[in-house]
């Protein structure tokens, strides 16, 4: 239903960017579907972050750079 929306809010060829958190989710499939061509997909991990002697491993997620079909 969000997606929708933000289809709506969109000019015809309008840009959209998307960070996809749960790799389980396949927002691509999604993106796809709500008739979005993408354009770039890249994969981005961060690395631990240590301070105060805590670590904090961030995980691998995706970006997804994509383009309403006119």
């Amino acid at each position: 239903l969000g997606l929708e929306h933000i289809m709506q809010c969109m000019r015809p060829d309008g840009l959209l960017c998307v960070i996809e958190y749960d790799r389980g989710f396949r927002l691509a499939k999604h993106l796809e579907m709500a008739e979005l061509r993408i354009m770039r997909q890249t994969q981005i991990q961060r690395r631990e972050i240590r301070s105060r002697r805590r670590t904090n491993v961030l995980s691998t997620f995706a970006l997804y750079l994509c383009q309403k079909v006119v």
